[in-house]
């Protein structure tokens, strides 16, 4: 009898593997099917290569001036003109793409690993717990995001870690609502109550069965994020509140090039058209997962 027992455990498990793996494959071939999402997917992997392989393809150091080609147009020798330094502006906006997705990634990383849990734990467990939490987001979300990482930069100074943990701090809020929303609809659903009746902790609870149900949206939100952290980045750099200098960041080169839009229009051209595409490239590839993981938002 036990053998039989554990025959048709083996079995049902066995079969679970195979739908998990049929469902896989079926989401694989949607996504490659979704036109924004592989757009987004070509435009993320072309940023990621140039950044991680920005030493082998940068032609000049990003850093190093040449007082004697300042200012010079695009040609074949520097094929995005030279800045105001005589510095090449293909090799820092190259180099530029790693300030942008460090900050970008990590940003999004901390800011999730925040403010999900803030949001599951008001939504799950309401009350006075929620009002307290609910209303500490209500006063962040009170501030504009790039106005909170302005006051944060304006008191920290200056540095790299310091923009992520701006931009990190800007950015819980958005994960905490979405986490304490879809958390609120999770928890009363059956399958809640009979682990509760069945004696699960809380820990328990939020861990097997709160989280994955409500993993798809913060997937969808952490990819479109990406793009937002990105543009409070390259808007701290251009207000002079960034990655100090001479470190290249695309909106440092904005900066620099709004000074020179009528004499040398290239600088401020070149580092627009990267934050463009980078953040135009995190949205289609938000906008492709969110068609596929979630088919009522799938589009017509």
């Amino acid at each position: 009898m036990r053998e039989i027992s554990r025959q048709i455990v083996i079995e049902k498990q066995s079969l679970r593997q195979e739908e998990e793996k049929v469902r896989q494959s079926e989401l694989m071939i949607e996504l490659l099917e979704s036109k924004y999402f592989v757009l987004g997917m070509i435009i993320f992997t072309s940023i990621v290569l140039m950044a991680v392989l920005a030493p082998f393809i940068s032609p000049y150091d990003p850093i190093e001036q040449n007082m004697r080609e300042t200012l010079q147009p695009p040609s074949s020798k520097h094929l995005f003109g030279t800045d105001p330094f005589g510095r090449d502006v293909l090799s820092r906006i190259i180099w530029g793409s790693r300030i942008s997705l460090v900050v970008g990634i990590l940003s999004v990383f901390f800011a999730a690993l925040c403010g999900v849990p803030l949001g599951v734990i008001a939504g799950y467990f309401k009350g006075k717990v929620d009002l307290i939490l609910s209303r500490l987001i209500d006063v962040m979300l009170s501030f504009p995001g790039i106005i909170l990482a302005i006051v944060i930069m304006a008191v920290l100074g200056q540095s790299l870690n310091n923009v992520i943990l701006a931009v990190s701090i800007s950015m819980i809020p958005r994960f905490a609502r979405i986490a304490r929303g879809q958390t609120l609809a999770v928890r009363e659903k059956e399958f809640i109550q009979a682990a509760v009746s069945l004696g699960a902790s809380h820990l328990t609870i939020i861990w097997n069965h709160i989280l994955p149900n409500i993993l798809t949206p913060l997937i969808v939100q952490s990819t479109l994020s990406l793009g937002s952290a990105i543009i409070i980045e390259a808007s701290l750099s251009f207000l002079g509140l960034g990655v100090q200098p001479p470190t290249p960041t695309w909106g440092e080169m904005l900066n620099t090039g709004r000074q020179y839009l009528y004499t040398a229009p290239w600088i401020a051209y070149s580092a627009g058209f990267f934050i463009t595409l980078t953040v135009l490239g995190f949205n289609l590839l938000g906008d492709g997962l969110r068609d596929v993981l979630d088919p009522k938002m799938r589009r017509i």
